[in-house]
């Protein structure tokens, strides 16, 4: 087995990635976590700086040279590492992307780089934040989503392929270790869905419920405040999380409010800027008049201290 170097800008080694790497059996041996590049500064002082894919490739390449097995490099996130370069601009991040393609091929190595989703709708492969090029450069693009049906099940599903025809993918589940860090246990099925079905599938049931929960929250209190104790029975009554119904209460901007210091909760809607009852002799509403609708390791392996460059 080869070694493999990390650059995890969002994760600490010793709390985070070293315990996981336990977790899942890997041999820390083999794994090299670069933090840091330390060089000399005009004044002829030691610095640490972060590593930069623009001013850092060669460097990166000497680590693969003198490790002599590297199979495979890890960038996460990649935007952590570009050293100024506009993430937005296909000419940059080809440019950026265009040596470490380079590298890969001279070192026969396997690299891979971390991004995020953005949050408009559209086709799976124009969804990576920053510009087209990062998945156009890529031979291969893997999305990891949730399971709309599923919430403890994670997808990991095709966007693009130009290494095979291979069109499958993978599903996982995380659970707890013994050391109590997370670990991924693989289901052995492959799984055949499309990721934009998954990306872009209508508003789920949960949204339902909410709406539903909404429609039901402004009639119970369209002809004044409730105590919120009363709210809650009825919730219960006609099967509404409690959960859900907080969600809307907040989505509809509802108030509560307290009569006294021993008194009891009620809500009532933003629209009754003045309640005259029994138990709110005068309340007021300060906000909107109008009422919203419903609706890291060294090269001498992985260790719990931090590694340069």
């Amino acid at each position: 087995m080869g070694s493999v170097i990390m650059l995890s800008d969002e994760d600490a080694v010793a709390d985070t990635i070293r315990p996981r790497l336990d977790a899942a059996g890997a041999d820390c041996s083999k794994i090299h976590a670069l933090t840091m590049v330390r060089e000399i500064d005009d004044d002829g002082q030691i610095v640490d700086r972060s590593f930069s894919l623009r001013k850092d490739i060669d460097r990166l390449a000497g680590v693969v040279e003198r490790l002599g097995d590297c199979a495979l490099i890890q960038i996460d996130p990649i935007s952590a590492y570009m050293g100024g370069t506009d993430s937005h601009k296909n000419s940059d991040v080809r440019g950026l992307l265009s040596p470490l393609s380079s590298l890969a091929e001279q070192f026969n190595v396997a690299v891979v780089v971390v991004t995020h989703l953005n949050k408009g709708g559209g086709n799976a492969i124009y969804r990576s934040i920053g510009s087209i090029a990062f998945t156009a450069a890529a031979r291969s693009v893997i999305g990891v989503t949730k399971d709309n049906d599923d919430p403890s099940r994670r997808l990991v599903l095709p966007v693009k392929n130009n290494l095979g025809c291979d069109s499958s993918g993978m599903a996982y589940r995380i659970e707890t270790a013994d050391n109590g860090a997370p670990v991924l246990m693989w289901e052995p099925d492959p799984v055949d869905i499309d990721i934009n079905e998954v990306l872009n599938r209508p508003p789920d049931d949960e949204q339902w419920a909410r709406n539903e929960v909404a429609e039901w929250l402004h009639d119970e209190l369209r002809n004044g405040p409730v105590p919120s104790n009363d709210i809650k029975k009825r919730s219960n009554a006609v099967g509404h999380s409690w959960r859900t119904v907080e969600r809307v209460k907040a989505q509809l901007k509802i108030v509560s409010k307290k009569d006294g210091m021993s008194g009891k909760w009620s809500f009532f809607l933003p629209e009754h800027i003045y309640v005259k009852t029994d138990e709110f002799p005068e309340v007021r509403h300060e906000g909107r008049e109008d009422s919203p609708s419903p609706g890291r390791g060294g090269l001498g392996g992985l260790r719990d201290d931090e590694t340069r460059l």
